[in-house]
């Protein structure tokens, strides 16, 4: 007989007797399976799940800083030759911008967190943001996007700065 049903192998990354009532044979057993994502995060996720969420998310700790001609840069990149309308820059996308495309002297692009607590200067690029986010999801089990909030931002840049969620 064939079955209907298709069964792909599975990586068991352990297994373990446990000290729950015993089953089948006197033997329980947990299996862990690791399950793998993959996510994309695209600028508009930059700017509206983390950079926009510094007044109510992160600012208890932390500034994000800039450099004033990186950030004067940046802003005529996205006016672009058009001249866009002031208007449809905001200072999030400006920040995506340094961190995406890189400084005013062609520099990789970078930010600073400045630590409250610890009256500190921590640099920020695009890969920490990015691997800081990876251990955010990794950590919390949280990919829905459409559900983060200022909680969620403050997750993301803790682990982005010090691989770790050590605040709040």
């Amino acid at each position: 007989m064939v079955s209907k049903y298709a069964f792909h192998p599975v990586n068991i990354v352990e297994a373990q007797k446990t000290n729950r009532p015993q089953g089948r044979e006197g033997l329980t057993m947990e299996h862990k399976i690791e399950i793998k994502k993959e996510l994309t995060i695209t600028t508009q996720d930059v700017v509206d799940y983390v950079l926009c969420c510094e007044a109510g998310g992160f600012d208890y700790w932390a500034e994000i800083c800039y450099k004033e001609e990186d950030y004067t840069a940046a802003r005529a990149r996205l006016l672009g030759p058009d001249n866009k309308s002031e208007a449809d820059i905001c200072y999030e996308d400006v920040l995506a911008d340094i961190l995406e495309r890189g400084c005013a002297d062609g520099s990789h692009g970078k930010l600073t967190v400045y630590d409250r607590e610890e009256d500190k200067e921590h640099e920020l690029t695009l890969e920490k943001l990015l691997d800081g986010w990876k251990k955010y999801v990794e950590k919390s089990g949280n990919d829905d996007f459409d559900q983060y909030d200022a909680d969620n931002a403050d997750g993301i840049l803790q682990y982005a700065i010090f691989g770790d969620w050590i605040y709040g």
